[in-house]
């Protein structure tokens, strides 16, 4: 079984405990991303997205879409940057930073879309 296959079970058995489709609180995805990183030996920021449920461009539409919102000055983030740093690239701090927020302002997520 891959590493992608184990994520997309945790995901799944969190989704069967809590409630399918549900959103689930922010708590419960960081506890889920921990999971995920710990037992399939993804980085935090790849077992963070696959806890939310995203793809890559999800993720990075995502992120555009905070900083509209929180009317951050725009960034140049696209999905080859977010791939690297899932393979282990270190973001700047600004970045840093800012995925910070994603990962806590989404406040909820909608779980409704499989790994």
């Amino acid at each position: 079984m891959s590493d992608n296959d184990r994520a997309g079970r945790i995901r799944y058995q969190y989704l069967s405990q809590f409630g399918d489709g549900a959103d689930l609180p922010v708590e419960l995805l960081h506890r889920m991303a921990t999971d995920i990183a710990g037992q399939c030996g993804h980085t935090l920021l790849k077992a963070h997205r696959l806890a939310w449920g995203w793809t890559v461009a999800q993720a990075v539409e995502e992120f555009h879409r905070m900083c509209r919102r929180e009317k951050i000055k725009p960034r140049g983030l696209v999905a080859r940057s977010w791939m690297d740093w899932e393979a282990g690239s270190r973001p700047s701090w600004d970045y840093q930073d800012l995925l910070s927020q994603l990962f806590r302002k989404i406040g909820r997520a909608s779980c409704r879309e499989r790994v």
